[in-house]
């Protein structure tokens, strides 16, 4: 499969990640321990039946958190509540402020994972209910990349439907017609360009300071594979230049929230020429328009935040690389 080229680029970096110190070297190693399983696991070839059982298993998965970000949002309106700042807390697990801001996240603390969940859920049921549930969802967790990636999936997916029949075309033109009324309620795209604070600058210098930061690298070997595959923040730390990011960070152990500029920082030009390939392959071969709109959803939401590393994202574009996937007939087509 495609995606064994991405894991491969990713030992690279991690080998290069001894020019910064050989414990940062081992953090890396441990920190991306999954993704040597999942190279591993990726070299058998899949079947049709183990790619649907995947996808089966993945809608009870997401099914859950809907009934408990549903949960979530009903006992906070009621009541200002969070329930997970009652369960956390007697789980003994961490959890950050977030969960206080009345933005609902399922059963992971972060709402960013409860918005890619609800914008790849979109495309996977086809009950109309749902559907509206996922929307509501979605609003309520305030992921702005959840947003943005269902709207690039759905920008695809009613441009195929647009062209594909000229009967529905003026059920095409009210939803753009709407999306055009709504989308500066549900997105403020001024935030990150207009806001004052920190977190909002921080977010921005993501991509403004890769240069810069290419500029202090001390082999270009940094600029084309990284060094920092698991742990990308700290190619703003190992920097040294002065930003909002440094501000904020304690140490180099995190990963930027953003897969475009967390993988050309992490795994370098390469690797994020490398990321945009999988998704053209995709792209070129499969053959069903909810697939497609499914990856392109992936692959925008992860402007805003770090998708590329998580298990079920990998096996998403593993069977999407791997099958013509057809989810009209309930089945994968080889």
């Amino acid at each position: 499969t495609v995606l064994l080229g991405k894991y491969v680029i990713y030992i690279f970096a991690l080998f290069l990640s001894v020019v910064y110190s050989m414990e940062f070297f081992y953090k890396n190693f441990i920190a991306g321990m999954y993704i040597y399983l999942l190279f591993f696991a990726f070299l058998k070839k899949a079947d049709d039946n183990e790619a649907y059982s995947f996808f089966t298993g993945y809608k009870i998965a997401l099914i859950v958190n809907y009934l408990y970000a549903g949960a979530e949002l009903l006992l906070y309106k009621i009541s200002a509540i969070s329930i997970n700042s009652i369960v956390y807390p007697l789980l003994g697990v961490k959890y950050n402020n977030i969960i206080f801001s009345g933005r609902i996240s399922g059963l992971i603390w972060d709402p960013y994972m409860l918005g890619i969940f609800c914008a790849t859920g979109f495309f996977l049921f086809n009950n109309k209910i749902i559907k509206i549930c996922i929307l509501i969802l979605l609003y309520y967790s305030g992921s702005r990349s959840g947003q943005v990636g269902l709207l690039a999936g759905c920008a695809y997916y009613g441009y195929k439907y647009f062209t594909a029949t000229k009967e529905k075309r003026s059920w095409i033109f009210l939803i753009v017609i709407i999306s055009v009324i709504l989308l500066p309620n549900v997105i403020d795209f001024t935030r990150t360009f207009t806001s004052t604070s920190k977190h909002e600058k921080r977010r921005l210098e993501y991509f403004t300071y890769i240069p810069r930061i290419w500029m202090t690298d001390k082999t270009v070997l940094n600029m084309l594979l990284g060094g920092a595959p698991a742990l990308t923040g700290a190619r703003f730390r190992y920097s040294g230049l002065k930003s909002n990011v440094n501000d904020t960070s304690v140490d180099a152990d995190w990963s930027i929230e953003s897969d475009w500029s967390g993988i050309i920082l992490g795994r370098g030009i390469i690797g994020l020429l490398y990321y945009f390939y999988v998704f053209f392959v995709i792209f070129k071969n499969q053959k069903d328009t909810k697939v497609i709109a499914l990856c392109l959803t992936i692959l925008f939401a992860g402007i805003g935040y770090y998708y590329d590393t998580a298990i079920f994202i990998n096996y998403i574009l593993f069977f999407a690389a791997s099958f013509h996937i057809n989810f009209k007939k309930n089945k994968i087509v080889c």
